[in-house]
């Protein structure tokens, strides 16, 4: 998870807003008490699931962010904060490589060869 505190201001509060944004979604522990324990049965727990997990990461995975405003100044742009314009782009182009070892992933045993 990444938290980034934009836009700088020169007065209170000093910071914009906080911007949360994971590369990954991330892991929720799920516990349900209650006539929520239905949701535990086999078949309704995997479909609740991933439900959630869907919900949380459209909002904070990547490129998508999570954007709470710390002020309410004309100065900080909410939109700005939720789509940042790039900061840049890195092309990498493989030309070649030599020596390598020959190695390959089983998908039977899930061992490097």
């Amino acid at each position: 998870i990444s938290l980034l505190f934009r836009p700088l201001m020169g007065k209170i509060p000093l910071i914009g807003g906080i911007e949360i944004v994971c590369a990954n979604p991330p892991k929720v522990d799920l516990d349900f008490t209650g006539i929520g324990n239905l949701a535990d049965m086999p078949g309704i727990y995997g479909a609740v699931r991933k439900v959630i997990d869907d919900a949380v990461a459209s909002f904070v995975v990547a490129p998508t962010r999570l954007a709470i405003p710390l002020s309410f100044d004309p100065e900080v742009d909410m939109t700005r904060m939720k789509n940042p314009r790039p900061e840049g782009v890195l092309r990498i182009t493989v030309l070649g490589a030599e020596n390598l070892e020959g190695r390959d992933l089983s998908l039977t045993t899930g061992k490097w060869h």
